[in-house]
């Protein structure tokens, strides 16, 4: 299954990258023919405020727990999957 090649691994990338512009752009201001979502500014900043302190707290943790965190993480899965 990991050797996709060519045309079949278009498609599933292809279907990303759209997803993805139509998750980012606003598409409210295409469909209603206006220039402005009064929402959108607030809604990006929440979203770049959040997300990059999720993923500074996601790399701080993997750089300064790693090992143990791997460990805490195999702990929880024996506990959680044991009868």
């Amino acid at each position: 299954m990991s050797e996709q090649r060519g045309g079949t691994r278009l498609v599933p990338l292809g279907t990303a990258a759209a997803l993805a512009l139509l998750g980012l752009l606003p598409v409210a201001n295409l469909v209603s023919g206006t220039a402005y979502v009064p929402w959108w500014s607030p809604a990006v900043r929440e979203w770049l405020v959040v997300g990059g302190g999720i993923a500074i707290v996601a790399w701080g943790g993997a750089r300064l727990l790693g090992e143990r965190l791997d460990r805490w993480a195999v702990q929880a899965s024996r506990r959680v999957s044991s009868p």
